[in-house]
């Protein structure tokens, strides 16, 4: 029959409204990669996903642009396809191409056995609206959703444009008026109007914006249904009547726009899924610049605003909850529309926040899921295609999952329970479902022993039945000196309660009957720990500039741990070691760390070991915060810097910077190089992305183990050979880590090397670490041409961890009249056009007094501009309009040593008193990491004490906590030490004086004393950068 679909604006493309990128731009992208694979074949150059596509069912395949699907009453399962447009009316795309009209789209049933192996495909419903690009049909516009009521089924088709162009005297003229419509399929492949989505735009425009609509998924309630309008950024609901109303809308975000500054983001809607809870689930894809992590799953209860579910996700399509309440998110693309990598991915996000990447790999521009009556995934594959589209089945099975821990607490309990009682529980399922069990306790049942414990049937939050008796029985003792040590037989009903995550430990006591802590069993990961090691924490406190860190990850099985433990500014270390006892108390060593070289324990030489077999009390105790780390020296036997190891997050993104000058020994090359990684909350893997440039010939590049300057092995391969990878062609992946090599990456121990035929052991390198610093000195002379002005200027910049953002922020000095200031491309002695914007002379001024701050998204291209010293800042003034003061770019070390000394008169307003306090900070450029040592004179009753942002005279905002009170005093007697990592932003704050340190008393809760952090080289307004 015939149908239509309305073209694209600019601002938005036709497979998802989305501002600023052109339908044309996805289907070139698109493009590429489908010369490069067949339907059936993983993406190439990339490490296996949890989930292998070798593991995956090709179910259907010659799809034309697949979309939504879901699984009908009969059992068969249903694919919208939205078309390949065809040789009727063809309309002008957003970058000028023609976009044609067919009536292509389709709805595909797919059959199956008892076995659920397909025996049949076949298209149940044709004729309808499709447009798609002129000569390939990629990427087409139609329908996009459907579902069923009882045996009926309901369409909806998108538009991607204001309904206007529908009209009959509209771009599409006569073909326009099956889009944008709830559609009502009848018999034989015929199909009705029912609802008019985009009349309902028009007339209502939900989200008060530019009018425009693209009905993108649809979902049966009861009714009625639900319609996601993807171009509209609202959620609609339409009831069995037909009647239409707005449940909720979406409204636009400020985020860093490419060119710096900030710009508006569209929500973009994509999918809804009723979730266990009744409420509705909303997955977004973003509009532009599509920023990798930018998407939600949004929670929607009607009459409330919508809140975030699970964030952190890039340009999602759909979503699907499985029985046992955990969520399953479909990405389209893994790494941003813009990207270049089309491979996108699926992550389960359970109720309590945990998530894991089941599938990736092989996922190339996935546009719909649904679970099966199998419990497997079934996805729209490569659905931007016109020939190639398939529909995927991916195996769920979690069996894999056999180790499972619980940690134990009293804020656990429901109601939460106030008691210094810990405990920790670790736990593996054989097969037969023979669950074997050890579980710890500390301070518990001193004064009322403990009563009982048992596995509880409950979610997080709830209370539920025991299910399983673990104590008393069999005339166990149980108390933190005996550990509870037993199995039980689970059922198959009870394995899949506990691999869904509803099962606790409870343990009562006397004090507590209905229980004094608890904990949730889940499938068990590697946990991190790290410890920051300081003077200030010895019992006595030791004055010493010496400091330290101590990382640690635990295995998820809980038996082994591995340590790396780093110092600077300290000699004659005699031992090291792990000693057991909580903060401001001494105890015995556990475990050793260092008993004495060669080699050194020293800030060139770091210690590292593994530690197997662990007993579960000595993971209690950890667990507790009862061990520590103590650095011994000759000038301090008893121990010179110690630090309380406590669970820690380990950095979440990381990037490296490539090039020849890295290699060991230095490579003469012109390629460059940018890494990005992003280590999984679970700690379990991590994903990659690398890209050069000016380099070919490309064999092979592999996160290898050694610290700058060192060669060492191949930890994990990122290429071997074999696709596209080259200057324009990045490549991507994942990978499962291992505790030692989350352990690697954390404390900066890997670095990225690219292999060529030229250079067969590396042409160039980078260490992977967190944000890297920039910086340029701005001055006449280095105007071209060259002027006299007296301006000076310093510029520091940060790279973010992950290497898509730049951070920035530019003073001045003997200026006036500033109008701009941009980031321009041209090497020294060229003028070249601006690239991001700095300043664009609106209010507050830039000046002496003001300086200027901001962010901006980077691309590699950008990036690889900036490494090959072809950037410049320029500050351009109503005297001399094209640039008064410039400087270039370039890499910069900066300052380590800082100083803060403290006082009421620089408190704001001030405040009299005698009480003083100073501050010695030491920043490891390495692990960014910024140590403390703060100690007070005359002062009492200390309530808190933090790092603000603020630069003198001014107020700001809590940044980092150095004292929130507890059983530890902060006093005259008692300094504080400890640590803090820095991002791409607290690195530039801190070399440009914007950071300042306040104590507060009960007598001033706004803070009694302030000091300045500032750099130890010089006390100036202007950055500290060592080698400007």
């Amino acid at each position: 029959m015939q149908q239509t679909e309305s073209m694209p604006r600019h601002r938005r493309p036709h497979l998802v409204s989305s501002r600023l990128v052109s339908l044309t731009l996805l289907a070139a992208l698109v493009a590429l990669f489908l010369l490069a694979l067949a339907p059936a074949q993983a993406a190439p150059t990339t490490q296996a996903a949890p989930a292998a596509a070798a593991d995956w069912t090709v179910v259907a395949d010659g799809l034309a642009n697949p979309r939504h699907l879901t699984f009908g009453p009969d059992g068969a399962l249903y694919v919208a396809e939205a078309g390949a447009g065809g040789d009727g009316i063809c309309i002008t795309g957003p970058e000028g191409d023609p976009i044609c009209y067919g009536a292509s789209g389709a709805v595909t049933q797919i059959e199956f056995d008892a076995a659920m192996a397909p025996t049949g495909q076949s298209q149940l419903i044709t004729g309808l609206p499709s447009l798609g690009v002129e000569g390939t049909g990629n990427n087409a516009a139609g329908v996009n959703g459907l579902a069923f009521n009882g045996d009926d089924l309901y369409l909806v088709t998108g538009l991607g444009a204001n309904p206007n162009l529908r009209d009959p005297g509209g771009a599409l003229e006569t073909v326009g008026a099956n889009f944008a419509q709830l559609m009502a399929a009848g018999p034989g492949d015929s199909f009705t109007n029912w609802v008019d989505v985009g009349d309902y735009e028009l007339a209502e425009n939900p989200a008060e914006d530019q009018i425009d609509t693209n009905p993108f998924d649809l979902t049966r309630i009861s009714g009625g249904y639900l319609v996601v309008d993807a171009g509209g950024n609202s959620l609609l609901q339409v009831t069995d009547g037909g009647v239409i109303s707005t449940v909720a809308t979406f409204p636009a975000r400020m985020v860093e726009a490419p060119t710096g500054g900030m710009m508006p983001m569209d929500a973009v809607p994509t999918s809804v899924t009723v979730g266990p809870d009744g409420a509705y689930y909303v997955t977004q894809l973003t509009g532009f610049p599509f920023p990798r992590g930018g998407a939600n799953v949004w929670r929607v209860e009607p009459g409330s605003e919508p809140t975030i579910y699970a964030g952190g996700f890039t340009n999602i399509l759909d979503a699907a909850f499985a029985a046992d309440g955990s969520l399953y998110v479909l990405e389209m693309f893994r790494n941003s529309m813009l990207s270049g990598d089309p491979t996108g991915a699926i992550t389960r996000v359970w109720p309590d926040g945990r998530r894991a990447v089941v599938a990736r790999e092989g996922l190339i521009t996935p546009t719909g899921l649904t679970i099966g009556p199998d419990h497997a995934l079934y996805v729209s594959n490569f659905g931007t295609s016109a020939t190639a589209g398939q529909v995927v089945r991916i195996p769920t099975a979690v069996s894999e999952a056999t180790q499972f821990s619980a940690w134990l607490s009293g804020d656990a309990e429901t109601p939460p329970v106030e008691t210094p009682a810990s405990g920790v529980a670790r736990f593996t399922l054989a097969e037969g479902g023979l669950l074997s069990y050890e579980i710890a306790v500390r301070a518990i049942g001193a004064a009322e022993p403990i009563t009982a414990a048992h596995i509880h049937e409950g979610a997080p939050g709830e209370a539920g039945p025991p299910i399983f008796t673990l104590f008393p029985q069999n005339d166990d003792d149980f108390d933190p000196e005996n550990p509870l040590i037993g199995m039980v037989d689970l059922t198959d009903e009870q394995v899949a309660t506990l691999l869904a995550g509803n099962y606790y430990v409870n343990v009562h006591t006397g004090d507590f009957p209905a229980g004094e802590i608890r904990g949730q069993i889940y499938p068990a990961h590697t946990t991190a720990w790290s410890a920051m090691l300081s003077g200030a924490n010895e019992v006595p406190h030791v004055h010493s500039p010496a400091t330290g860190q101590a990382y640690v990850t635990l295995s998820a099985d809980m038996s082994t741990l591995y340590y790396r433990v780093l110092v600077a500014d300290i000699h004659g270390v005699t031992m090291a070691h792990f000693h057991e006892a909580p903060a401001g108390e001494n105890g015995p060593v556990v475990f050793p760390i260092f008993t004495g070289g060669p080699p050194p324990f020293d800030a060139h030489n770091p210690v590292s070991g593994m530690v197997a077999d662990l007993d579960i009390t000595v993971v209690a105790a950890l667990a507790a915060g009862d061990h520590y780390v103590n650095v011994h020296t000759t000038a301090h036997p008893g121990g010179e810097i110690r630090g309380q190891v406590g669970m820690a997050t380990p950095r979440a993104a990381y990037h490296a910077l490539l090039s020849g000058a890295e290699e060991v020994p230095p490579v003469d090359s012109d390629g460059l190089g940018v890494g990005r990684y992003w280590l999984s909350p679970d700690l379990s893997t991590l994903d990659f992305y690398l890209a050069v440039d000016a380099i070919d010939n490309l064999t092979a590049a592999h996160l290898h183990t050694g610290w700058v300057g060192m060669n060492g092995p191949v930890a994990i391969p990122l290429y071997a050979g074999g696709g596209s990878f080259a200057p324009g062609s990045p490549v991507s992946g994942l990978a499962m880590l291992s505790p030692q090599q989350v352990l690697d990456l954390w404390t900066g121990y890997y670095y990225t090397n690219v292999h060529s035929s030229d250079v067969p052991s590396g042409e160039i390198r980078g260490q992977t670490e967190g944000a890297s610093l920039f910086g340029a000195g701005l001055n006449g002379n280095n105007e071209v041409p060259p002027n006299g002005s007296a301006g000076t200027g310093r510029a520091v910049l940060a790279l973010s961890d992950d290497a898509t953002s730049l951070y920035w922020r530019v003073m001045v000095s003997d200026l006036e009249h500033i109008t701009a200031a941009h980031i321009h491309k041209g090497l020294p002695g060229e003028n070249g056009p601006p690239v991001i914007t700095l300043f664009a002379g609106s209010p507050p001024p830039f000046d002496e007094q003001n300086p200027i701050s901001g962010s901006a998204m980077v691309s590699d291209a950008n990036i690889f501009d900036m490494l090959a010293g072809r950037y410049y800042v320029n500050v351009h003034t109503s005297h001399l309009p094209d640039g008064e003061i410039r400087g270039q770019v370039g890499a910069r070390t900066p300052q380590t040593m800082f100083s803060a000394h403290l006082d009421g008169a620089q408190e704001v307003g001030p405040v009299d008193t005698e009480a003083s306090g100073e501050g010695h900070f030491t920043l490891d450029p390495r692990r960014n990491v910024l140590h403390h040592f703060v100690s007070i004179s005359d002062i009492d009753n200390v309530t808190a004490a933090h790092i603000h942002k603020g630069p003198v005279g001014v107020n700001g905002p809590v940044v980092f906590p150095l004292y929130l009170g507890g059983p530890l005093p902060f006093g005259p007697d008692n300094p504080i030490g400890g640590g803090h990592a820095l991002g791409a932003e607290n690195l530039v704050d801190l070399l440009t004086a914007f950071y300042y340190v306040n104590v507060h008393t009960t007598d001033h809760p706004s803070g009694e004393i302030r000091g300045q952090i500032m750099a130890d080289a010089y006390m100036a307004h202007l950055p500290a950068l060592v080698n400007d």
